[in-house]
């Protein structure tokens, strides 16, 4: 039974944490390869984002469409609170929602992909990224890995 609390930690508190924090510092690190302000933005939650927008050099309405999958089910949430609220509204703001991740998953590659052309690397690591385990691998070469002036320019 221990061993069963010690995975349950392990695997729904502690991995998370450390992968947080493993995001935080890269999005830090390229901060500062793209000579992008507010560096301190990469370990807040949600502003984050913003901040991955900005260093791939988006607007502020990417941001705002990347949070579209949290608003929009909040919004149902409230709107079934609501007595006699027209069933047919929270059925459309449902079906926005559910398409609202497909549109954040292609953000998502267009996002890294500028990144990627950014730091001079090639752009397929904007698919990549939607890969598990290789997102973190392609994470760290793009916040890691050295790029001649050339590459960047080029």
């Amino acid at each position: 039974m221990e061993l069963i609390f010690l995975i349950f930690v392990l695997v729904y508190f502690l991995l998370p944490f450390l992968f947080y924090i493993y995001f935080a510092i890269c999005l830090m690190s390229l901060t500062k390869k793209v000579q992008t302000s507010h560096m301190w933005m990469a370990w807040v939650p949600v502003l984050n984002f913003y901040l991955l927008c900005k260093i791939a050099g988006k607007s502020g309405e990417w941001f705002v469409c990347l949070l579209l999958p949290i608003i929009l089910p909040l919004l149902v949430i409230s709107f079934r609170l609501i007595p006699y609220f027209p069933q047919i509204i929270v059925s459309i703001i449902t079906l926005f929602a559910a398409l609202s991740v497909l549109v954040v998953i292609i953000m998502w590659m267009i996002l890294w992909r500028e990144i990627a052309k950014k730091v001079g690397k090639p752009e397929i690591y904007g698919v990549l990224m939607l890969i598990p385990i290789v997102n973190l691998i392609i994470m760290g070469i793009l916040a890691f890995s050295e790029a001649s002036p050339e590459q960047i320019n080029g």
